[in-house]
């Protein structure tokens, strides 16, 4: 038979087969995080299961089940503890913090500015939702790679 000789796949990818041809693919992982009755100042805290890497966000505000054009500001924090969510000190989005302005979603991949990208296994996430107007709900996700 023939012989497929594979690249060298990178820090985050598993060898997959599908079909007959195995390749390498990239792991991917998200977390969401739902604040209801949206009001500044609300936590969502999520624990981080693996190592990994953040490389985008995404966020949707809605009111009711409808979409809503409004904005929002959420601030990442990272934390070692559980027993309290972190401060701001640990926020890692400083420099470009994930908002929206006047629209019902958006994200962005342009996270270089932030403190740090990279994520411990068994640290904690904390979503702090600096501001919001005009939406009753807000969804906000991370998705980045596992490592």
């Amino acid at each position: 038979g023939d012989v497929t000789r594979l690249p060298i796949g990178t820090s985050g990818q598993i060898l997959q087969t599908t079909g007959a041809i195995p390749a390498w693919v990239t792991r991917r992982w998200g977390v969401t995080a739902q604040f209801n009755n949206a009001a500044s100042s609300q936590i969502v805290m999520a624990r981080v299961p693996f190592n990994c890497l953040i490389d985008e966000w995404d966020m949707v505000l809605s009111s009711g089940p409808s979409s809503a054009v409004g904005s929002a500001t959420v601030e990442v924090r990272v934390d070692a503890r559980s027993s309290s969510p972190a401060s701001s000190v640990a926020q890692i989005s400083s420099g470009s913090l994930p908002s929206l302005s006047n629209v019902t979603n958006g994200g962005s991949s342009a996270i270089s500015s932030w403190t740090s990208t990279s994520l411990t296994e068994d640290t904690w996430l904390t979503f702090y939702l600096a501001s919001v107007s005009s939406a009753d709900t807000v969804a906000f996700s991370l998705g980045g790679r596992k490592q």
